[in-house]
């Protein structure tokens, strides 16, 4: 289980937690099944990966898919 927690203003906690709704958070913060775990761990090992490419800008993404 992942826990969340957060100080700040209301709106900005609610705003995250919608967000955080999108990718698979309960607004509790616990991961809800075995698939977006796996998710997550794939893409903290990607994170770790030093051969993958990396684009900070929609433009320099467009260089990398490009050619």
């Amino acid at each position: 289980m992942v826990q969340i927690d957060s100080r700040g203003p209301l709106e900005v906690k609610e705003k995250a937690g919608k967000e955080l709704a999108t990718c698979g958070f309960l607004e509790s913060g616990e991961i809800p099944n075995a698939e977006t775990m796996a998710s997550l761990n794939e893409a903290i090992a990607d994170l770790n990966n030093l051969h993958l490419k990396v684009a900070c800008s929609f433009d320099e993404l467009k260089v990398l898919l490009n050619g």
